[in-house]
């Protein structure tokens, strides 16, 4: 009898063992696919050479969630987690944007908000560079997205000359 129940616990073991392989492999697999972000189009080759000097630095962590790789894989675009949080850099100027706007100021980067359906969009203001960030709803309070990048942002992108 002994010999049995000792068949039982490994013949137990190697099927946990293979669910736990099979939901590991699972897991991994399903945050390792690319996140789709599209490329902007930087208006002039300063602006590409800021963002390219930018990209690296970015945190590998924001809110918690780990950055994921991007499709198309660009200099110019970045994401965290799933649902992800996204970031562009080269972006057009926010539309909407007037001189009376509310911004968000975050760590000495201006930020002009656009709420939408499933979260919010973030477009920098006064900068040399325009950097969009889309943050989902379920990254409540959204704008905690921006002080984990906006620190970076301050170190690296100029602000826009006046005039």
């Amino acid at each position: 009898m002994p010999s049995g129940s000792s068949l039982t616990r490994r013949s137990t073991f190697r099927t946990v063992s293979i669910g736990f392989c099979v939901v590991a492999v699972t897991a991994l697999t399903s945050c390792s696919e690319p996140t789709s972000v599209s490329p902007p189009v930087p208006s002039t080759s300063a602006v590409e050479e800021m963002c390219d000097t930018l990209q690296p630095k970015l945190p590998k962590v924001v809110v918690g969630q780990s950055q994921v790789k991007t499709d198309p894989e660009s200099k110019l675009t970045a994401a965290w987690g799933h649902p992800s949080i996204t970031f562009q850099c080269g972006v057009d100027e926010a539309s909407g944007v007037a001189p009376d706007s509310e911004l968000i100021t975050v760590n000495g980067v201006d930020w002009f908000p656009q709420q939408h359906q499933s979260g919010y969009l973030f477009t920098t203001v006064g900068l040399a560079v325009n950097i969009a960030m889309s943050v989902p709803d379920q990254y409540k309070p959204e704008t905690s997205a921006l002080a984990d990048v906006s620190t970076v942002i301050a170190q690296v992108v100029v602000t826009k000359p006046k005039g």
